[in-house]
């Protein structure tokens, strides 16, 4: 089960990352707005893409008590952590093999394998977790 649901959660993000692209492509290139303006809309629109598909197919039947808000919110910041260490690993390889050659290619794979890890670890435990049974007497 704890296989399946990481490979659907891959397949979510890599899912993400095409409506993260293509929006981002499409507003700053086709559209002229600003590249800082479109890639704000195309996080935003990739989130909601992938809150979705996460809370219905990778972490399915688990939902926090509240509203989808409040849910909606700790996935927003649960991202952005694991987008912060994403770009800390990159960060970090880079300033330890310097900017050549396959190195910055390299330091994305790390960093999104960091930011994958740590995103997985809070959308399991804190935006998608089960949520308490009532203790019986």
């Amino acid at each position: 089960m704890r296989h399946s649901r990481i490979v659907l959660f891959a397949l979510v993000g890599a899912v993400g990352f095409l409506v993260d692209a293509g929006i981002l492509q499409v507003l700053s290139r086709a559209a002229g707005v600003e590249v800082h303006i479109a890639r704000a809309v195309s996080f935003l629109a990739a989130s909601a893409t992938t809150w979705r598909l996460n809370r219905q197919y990778t972490f399915g039947g688990r939902r926090l008590d509240g509203s989808q808000f409040v849910e909606w919110l700790r996935y927003l910041w649960s991202s952005a952590a694991g987008g912060l260490v994403n770009y800390g690993a990159f960060a970090a390889l880079i300033a330890l093999t310097g900017n050549h050659g396959l190195y910055p290619v390299l330091g994305v794979a790390v960093g999104s394998l960091a930011g994958m890890g740590v995103n997985y670890a809070l959308y399991s435990r804190y935006v998608f977790r089960r949520p308490a049974r009532p203790m019986s007497n």
